[in-house]
């Protein structure tokens, strides 16, 4: 689909001084597959990229988890 375009919020591993908005990605965050470590999704630093740019997926987040990211991102733009 040319145009098509996907919002994220910056996925990082692991650091010493997490963003206090992040949110802990760990193996039951997902619904099928899984990241190699621990991870935060940082709602406060959203981009989009061309889906063209997406060479592979790595998984996919169980509803639990996706609703609680939704959530934050919602919070912080109408705080």
């Amino acid at each position: 689909m040319r145009g098509t375009t996907i919002t994220f919020c910056a996925k990082l591993p692991v650091i010493l001084n997490a963003d206090p908005n992040a949110i802990k990605l760990d193996d039951h965050s997902f619904q099928k597959g899984s990241l190699s470590r621990i991870s935060f999704v940082r709602p406060s630093k959203l981009f989009t990229a061309n889906k063209e740019l997406i060479f592979s997926e790595v998984g996919f987040l169980n509803k639990r988890k996706t609703n609680e990211i939704i959530h934050a991102v919602v919070s912080l733009l109408t705080s």
